[in-house]
């Protein structure tokens, strides 16, 4: 009776390392989270690069107003330079990254540069460290026309 118990449990054993049932669950639990950490980066990497291609859209829009004359000085507004900047300020908000802009007259061209951090620009501060040294920079320059 003891021996038949034995096989018996035995059997059960056999059973349940034979039953596959569940095994892409480990599986999944293994990879998944190696998966999202790669998501994350690719994200973030992304969206710099989104980023740096609307901060080169909006200064080189604002660099070509400004060659064209399209900023005029008054009292209230101050010079062409100061709202050439605040055009791209203003364009660029939606960037929650601190920006440095500058606007100015170097002979005859007009020429905008805007500069942020690179870590700034990521929305996950997943893997983000390594890139706090690595600043993205956009200048654009137009002969001015007026």
């Amino acid at each position: 009776m003891h021996t038949e118990k034995a096989q018996g449990s035995d059997q059960k054993m056999r059973r349940f390392f034979r039953d596959e049932n569940g095994s892409y669950t480990l599986e999944f639990v293994i990879w998944m989270p190696i998966f999202a950490i790669l998501l994350a980066i690719v994200m973030n990497l992304s969206m710099v690069f989104y980023y740096e291609s609307q901060m080169l859209r909006v200064t080189q829009d604002a660099t070509r107003a400004y060659s064209l004359g399209r900023f005029i000085e008054s009292t209230e507004n101050g010079t062409a330079e100061v709202q050439a900047e605040q055009y791209i300020q203003a364009n660029l908000n939606f960037i929650n990254a601190p920006l440095t802009i500058d606007v100015n007259t170097v002979g005859s061209v007009a020429q905008a540069t805007v500069r942020a951090n690179a870590a700034d620009m990521m929305p996950f501060s997943l893997m983000s460290a390594p890139f706090k040294l690595v600043e993205v920079g956009i200048m654009s320059q137009y002969i001015i026309e007026f």
